[in-house]
Parts: C-alpha cells; structure tokens; sequence
C-alpha cells in the first residue's frame, strides 16, 4: 500500500508539472489523483464513463497490446478499463509522441483510418494523410492518440484502445461538396502528419478560384507549414515566388504562378494564419488577362 501511495504520488507530481491547466476532476477514490482521472476522460464524451471504468496508476491496464505500446521517453501515467475501451496516458517531455507514435502503429501493422478516394476532393487540400481524428484501424479493432485538453501542447497525450470500433469497418457512401468546374485545378495536396483535419472547403469563379483547409497542430508553426505545402505545389509544377514571415510566426505566404490546362496564367498566394492551435491555410489564385 505505501508503494502504492508512492507511486500515485510521482503521478500527481508528474501531472502538476506537465499539465498546470488541467482543472482536476471529482474522484471519491483517493488512490487516483484526480487530474489522472480528468486527463483520462478528457478524449471521452461521456462523463458517465467514470462511474463504471477501473482505473490503474502508473502502469498499464490489463489486456493492453503489446505492438501498441511506445517506447522510451514515453511514460505511462495511468490508465483505466471500462468494458471493451481500454484507455491510458502517456507523457513524453520531447513533445513529439504523436508522430513517434503514429510511426509505431504504421509498423505494427495499423493503418490510418481515412475516407475512401471516393468520397473526398479529387484536388486542394487532402486528408489522406493520419487520421484526422487519430484514430488507426487494424481488422476491426480502432486506436485513437490525441493531446490531453488543458496539457502543456504535447505533454500528455491520450491513447484508446478498441478491441471493436465501428469506425474501422467500412463507411456507408457519402457525397462531398466539388469545385465544379474550376478553370484552375488544384494539385492533391497532403497535410503534415501532425496535423488533424476538422475541415476544408473550396470556391471559384471566372477569375479567381480558392481552396482552404483549418489544421488543428501545435507543433508546426506557419512557416513551417507554407513550406510543407509549397513543396508540394512545386513538385506539382507551380513556380514559387516572394516568401513573406511574420516575427511572430503567426502568419506566413508564398507567391505563386500556375499555368491552367488551356494554358492561361494564373497567379496568387498560399497563406497561413496561426492561432494557439488551429493554422488556417488558404490558396487563393487569380487569372492575369494581362496580354
């Protein structure tokens, strides 16, 4: 019992110094500290999870797989089982455990759980990278990784795990709103393998077509992302012009021109506007009528 009471100790140390902004939970048991518990239901919707979940504290609950488990610097702070969710947090002071992670399950076999070729834009920004809501499949069974709400960005981060997850099974057809029509087609472009992808939309018209995209990532500042996708418009033929940066690194855009499949000119500018979390990313290209 004191090497229990040890142990949660070194947690609640552990949580302190990774997490100041996690308001602790209500917990009747005092063998869990209560910032563990709220980290642990943090990528949860139902706060009715608690009532019926076993919790486990420095250590990882009971059926969790193996070829699931990250290696050192990562450490397990705690975990809890309720029926077939099994859920643990890991912290990792490096801050780069998502794509470390993401990394581990590709090798083990698990793959990124993303819409059908199908069903999504056949151009502009893409979510065929990792899964946008973290979530990588194998068989039937699901893996979710997400930074702890209210953590130190990267510092804790929760991980379920389900031995049946409805999301891996293969979606019913849906409809995705195209840009009919575009005088200037978008090449298919990736999103960083730190990024979630909430959301993405188009227009256009005559003169000008656009494509933008919100990224959830705060490991990737502006610059850092214009470079990422100014890549990729580049290796899809695109001339890259003026580079502009902000001191702050809140906002970011590359020029570039573009030739269309009639051959007329095209020119505008990728952007990025970051806030604590979301990076805004926009392309934005006009037709030069100019002789």
């Amino acid at each position: 019992m004191q090497r229990g009471n040890a142990v949660a100790q070194a947690v609640i140390g552990a949580l302190a110094l990774l997490a100041p902004g996690i308001a602790p939970a209500q917990i009747d048991s005092p063998s869990v500290p209560s910032m563990l518990a709220t980290a642990l239901l943090s990528g949860t919707r139902s706060a009715g999870i608690m009532n019926e979940a076993r919790y486990v504290v420095g250590t990882l609950p009971a059926g969790w797989p193996i070829g699931i488990s990250p290696a050192a610097p990562a450490t397990v702070v705690g975990g809890m089982i309720n029926g077939h969710h099994l859920i643990v947090v890991f912290a990792d002071t490096t801050r780069r455990f998502l794509e470390r992670y993401f990394t581990l399950l590709e090798q083990n076999g698990w793959k990124s759980h993303t819409l059908p070729a199908s069903t999504i834009e056949s151009s502009g920004f893409q979510s065929t990278g990792w899964s946008n809501d973290g979530l990588f499949c194998r068989d039937s069974a699901g893996v979710t990784a997400l930074p702890v709400a209210g953590a130190a960005t990267g510092a804790l981060v929760h991980v379920m795990y389900r031995a049946s997850d409805a999301r891996c099974f293969p979606p019913a057809p849906r409809v995705v709103a195209r840009l009919v029509d575009e005088p200037l087609k978008f090449p298919v472009l990736k999103p960083p393998k730190s990024s979630r992808f909430p959301s993405f939309g188009g227009s256009s018209s005559a003169g000008d077509v656009s494509t933008r995209v919100r990224l959830i990532d705060s490991t990737l500042g502006s610059a850092a992302i214009v470079a990422h996708y100014a890549k990729q418009l580049v290796e899809a033929g695109w001339t890259a012009g003026t580079f502009q940066e902000s001191y702050t690194d809140l906002f970011a855009s590359q020029a570039f021109d573009a030739c269309d499949t009639t051959g007329r000119h095209w020119t505008g500018t990728l952007s990025v506007v970051s806030t604590r979390a979301n990076r805004d990313v926009s392309i934005t290209m006009w037709l030069d009528e100019r002789p």
